[in-house]
């Protein structure tokens, strides 16, 4: 028993901080010091160690983050060290433990933050909509890489300085806005319409361009892509010279499989891509054909199958 005490105590204080005491049965276990006398480093492995035991995903990820946004920065690498060396006010060491019970109930840390960075911008985040991940960002810059070496549109300069009007983008399936208001942010002379069958989504893609002065040049329409009319008022708003999407690719049955904080608080509907992966994304490719321009780009998210799977499920 005292052994297990013993361990449950380095678990809680760090060996830096133990000290022993006797106490009842002649055996000894590591005092605890008291909670004013920790630092910030401190609170941060312990509750790294918490989350470690509880089988929260990213632990010392988490930890950090969330420590970060205590003390006013986003990364822990932005906080200066004799920070990290103080202890926590009462407010700040309040806030910690609050957004840290948060995570052991298995919230992702994006909506505990209410904000994520998405390449050079700053998102609101709010469940269910889907949270931006690494690939979203990778598509961006494939469609900004690309205008570098293709003309679409009047995005090139015009030789004798008159302004560009810029490309025309279509967001099929916006969820927060990340695509779209992360293009209009690189493309200042661009427009683009953003389209979501979520009200959640529409609602969060609206709050993020407002507060990125974006609106004017954005087109935010709740609508569903499956439905009949969805093309015809989408070709009525276009020709467009770019449709982006990332649409759900996880197949029906893998569902189940994700991550428990992924299935518990973000949209299913962001996610479940049907039998094959592929019912949103054949909409999506059938749909770029009616409301592109002649020349137009059309760039899309592909789930790639292991051999080993079947591409049509059973």
């Amino acid at each position: 028993m005292g052994g297990v005490l013993y361990q449950m105590r380095m678990l809680c204080t760090g060996r830096s901080s133990m000290r022993k005491v006797s106490w009842a049965g002649g055996t000894s276990r590591p005092a605890v010091p008291r909670r004013s006398s920790r630092n910030a480093t401190m609170w941060l492995r312990l509750w790294r160690r918490r989350f470690a035991l509880r089988g929260v995903s990213e632990p010392k990820n988490s930890a950090q983050l969330l420590l970060a946004h205590c003390l006013g920065a986003d990364t822990i690498y932005g906080v200066p060290e004799k920070t990290l060396n103080r202890s926590l006010s009462g407010d700040q060491q309040r806030l910690f433990d609050e957004m840290c019970r948060k995570r052991l109930q298995g919230l992702p840390v994006q909506y505990i933050l209410g904000e994520w960075t998405f390449r050079d911008i700053k998102l609101r985040m709010k469940p269910p909509v889907l949270i931006p991940r690494p690939e979203t960002e990778e598509l961006v810059g494939l469609v900004l890489d690309s205008l570098k070496h293709v003309e679409v549109g009047s995005y090139q300069p015009d030789p004798q300085g008159v302004p560009a009007s810029g490309p025309s983008l279509l967001d099929a399936g916006c969820g927060s806005g990340a695509i779209c208001l992360s293009l209009l942010h690189s493309l200042p002379t661009a427009r683009a319409v953003a389209v979501d069958k979520s009200e959640d989504a529409v609602s969060l893609t609206r709050l993020n361009a407002t507060s990125l002065n974006l609106l004017g040049r954005c087109n935010v329409l709740h609508m569903d892509l499956t439905a009949g009319l969805a093309q015809r008022e989408l070709a009525a708003l276009g020709p467009f010279d770019i449709v982006v999407s990332n649409p759900p690719y996880v197949l029906s049955s893998h569902l189940p499989l994700l991550q428990p904080e992924v299935r518990w608080f973000e949209d299913r509907g962001a996610l479940d891509g049907g039998k094959d992966g592929m019912d949103v994304l054949r909409v999506v490719l059938t749909l770029a054909s009616e409301v592109l321009k002649d020349h137009g780009l059309r760039f899309c998210i592909l789930r790639k199958i292991s051999q080993d799977e079947e591409p049509h499920g059973k």
